[in-house]
């Protein structure tokens, strides 16, 4: 948590994170979602890993995609 932020006083000073991010408590801005996780819904404080058998390459994503048969997505 950042002490030097000023209390909100209105729910009109939240933070909005949109899909693709993450917001922990306290934090000042939205951050993207690091490769091999991802998040689909907004206003998160963490991101989703992808499940087996899909990976993410990049980030900010707002989901994962499908290993191709036959290989190995670590």
């Amino acid at each position: 948590m950042d002490a030097s932020l000023p209390v909100m006083t209105s729910a009109e000073q939240c933070l909005v994170c949109p899909e693709g991010t993450f917001c922990p408590v306290g934090s000042a801005s939205a951050t993207l979602c690091a490769p091999g996780t991802y998040n689909d819904q907004p206003e998160q404080p963490t991101c989703t890993n992808c499940a087996a058998g899909t990976f993410q390459d990049a980030s900010g994503q707002t989901a994962c995609r499908q290993c191709s048969a036959g290989n190995y997505c670590g």
